[in-house]
C-alpha cells in the first residue's frame, strides 16, 4: 500500500505527529488505524446527526486537533530557544556597535582636531630641545613630516573603527534576516503539520462517510475547513522575536 506523500513543510514535522515518520508521509498502520476508526464509528452512527453541536463532532477528529496543538507546541519550543539563543548574540552586537558609534565620532573629532594643527609655514618653526643646532628650514619640515605621520596614524584609527563598525552593523542585518528565516521556516513546519493533520483527517473522514447511514447530512455538519494559524503565528512574531538594533 502506498504512503501519502509528504507536502512542503512536512520533513521537520514529523518529529512532532503521531503516525507520521521521519519522511514526513503518514504510515500504513496509521493509515490502517483511522479508516477502521471511520469505519466503526459510521457502522455504529456515530455521531447522530440530530445530535451534532460542535464542528468536529467526533472523538477521531478531536484527537487529531489535539495532536496537531501538542505538534505545535513543540514546533514553537524549539523555536522559541533558537531565537532566545540568537537574541542573547544580537544584543552582545548591538552593545558592540554602540561602543563603536561613540568611539568612531571620538575618532572623526580627534582627526578633525589633528588636521587643524598643521603647522604654519609662514611662522617660525616650533623649536625643542636638539633643534637649536639646525636652521629653520629643516626644523619646519621636520615638525611638516610630525604632523604628517600623525595625521595618517589618525585617519587609520578613525577607518578602522569605521571599518568595525560596518561589520558589526552587517552582523545584525544578518542576525535579524536569521531571526526573520527561523519564523518562516517555523510557519512552514506549522503548514506541514497542518497538511498532515487534514490528510488524515480525509481518510478518516472517507471511511466514515461511507458507512455512515446519514453519510450526506453529516457530510454538511462537519467542519471541512482547515485549522487556523494566524494566532499561533502572531505569538511567534510578538514573543520571540527581537530585532537587533
Amino acid at each position: 500500500m502506498a504512503e501519502e506523500k509528504s507536502a512542503p513543510g512536512q520533513r521537520h514535522a514529523a518529529s512532532g505527529l503521531p503516525g507520521v515518520n521521519r519522511r514526513g508521509r503518514i504510515t500504513v498502520l496509521r493509515r490502517l488505524f483511522l479508516r477502521r476508526q471511520g469505519k466503526t464509528d459510521g457502522r455504529l452512527r456515530k455521531p447522530d446527526p440530530l445530535f451534532v453541536t460542535e464542528r468536529q463532532a467526533t472523538p477521531m477528529r478531536r484527537r487529531l486537533l489535539v495532536e496537531l496543538d501538542k505538534g505545535l507546541s513543540v514546533v514553537a519550543a524549539d523555536h522559541a530557544q533558537r531565537v532566545r539563543s540568537l537574541n542573547e548574540h544580537s544584543r552582545k552586537v548591538t552593545s558592540r556597535t554602540m561602543a563603536l558609534t561613540d568611539e568612531l565620532s571620538a575618532a572623526a573629532n580627534a582627526l578633525t582636531s589633528v588636521e587643524a594643527s598643521a603647522p604654519d609655514p609662514t611662522a617660525p618653526p616650533e623649536y625643542r630641545p636638539g633643534d637649536e643646532r639646525h636652521p629653520d628650514d629643516r626644523v619646519r619640515a621636520r615638525r611638516m613630516r610630525e604632523h604628517e605621520r600623525a595625521v595618517n596614524r589618525a585617519r587609520a584609527h578613525h577607518r578602522g573603527v569605521q571599518e568595525a563598525l560596518t561589520a558589526s552593523l552587517a552582523t545584525q542585518a544578518d542576525l535579524r534576516a536569521r531571526i526573520e528565516q527561523l519564523r518562516t521556516e517555523a510557519a512552514s513546519e506549522a503548514a506541514g503539520m497542518r497538511a498532515l493533520v487534514m490528510a488524515q483527517q480525509a481518510l478518516y473522514d472517507t471511511a466514515l462517510l461511507r458507512r455512515h447511514p446519514d453519510a450526506e447530512l453529516l457530510r454538511r455538519l462537519l467542519d471541512a475547513g482547515e485549522p487556523d494559524l494566524s494566532t499561533w503565528l502572531g505569538s511567534l512574531s510578538s514573543d520571540d522575536i527581537e530585532e537587533a538594533s
